[in-house]
């Protein structure tokens, strides 16, 4: 998230904060060990800081707004989160072609999502968020690494 975001703050999924997206949806036979997953993940991975990039166009329809990012520790994430994620029982992807090759770092604009100033972001923290019908409720927050690494 580009803004910090506390467990238990549910929105639209029509509405999410703004956010570049680490890994997308997916199922578990039992997502509570996620945040310690994620955790072990993220670390190490060096900054989740990014550069701003050109427009693009995702989801089914290609009507999701997106601005690209490039960040060497956001793909350095998602690699180390695909590998450890698809290791869990039950795991299935959403958006399987959204992993590994064909995983694409963006900031997802919309409605709720103003467009940022300058030519980068910042990571505040990383959200697991659980999607219930047409809301998404934060599960759990967790420092980015960076900030994991300094406070050490």
């Amino acid at each position: 998230m580009l803004a910090p975001i506390r467990p238990g703050v549910s929105f639209a999924c029509a509405a999410w904060p703004a956010h570049v997206t680490l890994a997308s949806n997916l199922r578990l036979d039992d997502p509570t060990t996620l945040p310690g997953v994620v955790d072990d993940a993220l670390r190490d991975v060096g900054s989740l800081d990014a550069r701003l990039g050109r427009m693009a166009w995702f989801g089914e329809r290609e009507d999701v707004p997106v601005l690209l990012v490039a960040s060497t520790g956001i793909e350095r994430a998602h690699e180390r989160l695909a590998t450890a994620l698809v290791q869990l029982p039950g795991f299935a992807a959403d958006a399987p072609r959204q992993w590994r090759a064909g995983y694409r770092p963006h900031l997802t604009l919309g409605a709720a999502v103003p467009m940022p100033t300058g030519d980068r972001v910042a990571i505040a923290c990383v959200a697991i968020a659980r999607l219930d019908g047409a809301d998404a409720v934060v599960e759990a927050v967790l420092p980015p690494p960076a900030a994991r690494r300094a406070a050490s």
